[in-house]
């Protein structure tokens, strides 16, 4: 290790006040990443205990078509309830816990920014988280039962009896949200 230190040293300005080496840069980055997943697993274990009510709205676009949506959708993998749940917690848990992502994230940022930079990042970060549940929402609640219809629909007019894999559902929804 103390080799490593030497040399990135020679990489490093005269000036010790001035820069911050480069392992402890990397220091800080490793405790930023652990405080990050950390929170993103508890995260993720809150958003567990509410996997049913997650599913079910993951389910509602699908009330374009039918109203029982366990007709149009099939589990025939041995472990896909928990798959689904676990990926449900994963996206939920992220939603829950951005505000604290983001603070650790900027945590670590920040600091290399110039103060004029700085101002300029919160104002374009709540523009663009805002503009981002906007079209989340949009996607949501807009776009997607009607595609979902015409994809349905469409599958019946080549003949075919349109039954789709929980997993494949929930992939397609998120991914066309996000």
């Amino acid at each position: 290790m103390n080799w490593l230190k030497k040399i990135f040293s020679l990489r490093e300005n005269a000036d010790k006040e001035a820069v911050k080496p480069f392992l402890d840069h990397m220091e800080d980055l490793r405790w930023t990443l652990i405080k990050m997943f950390g929170t993103l697993f508890a995260g993720m274990m809150l958003s567990f205990d509410f996997r049913k009510q997650l599913f079910h709205v993951m389910l509602e676009p699908l009330k374009i078509i039918t109203e029982k949506p366990a007709v149009v959708l099939q589990m025939t993998g041995v472990a896909d309830s928990i798959m689904v749940s676990l990926t449900l917690a994963f996206y939920a848990g992220i939603v829950i816990t951005f505000p604290f992502l983001f603070y650790f994230l900027l945590e670590f940022v920040l600091p290399a920014l110039t103060r004029k930079e700085q101002r300029f990042v919160l104002p374009g970060i709540g523009v663009g988280f805002i503009l981002f549940s906007a079209g989340v929402w949009a996607c949501y609640t807009l776009i997607l039962p009607p595609t979902l219809k015409w994809l349905f629909y469409d599958a019946g007019s080549l003949g075919v009896q349109a039954r789709w894999m929980v997993r494949d559902y929930f992939s397609f929804v998120t991914r066309i949200c996000l």
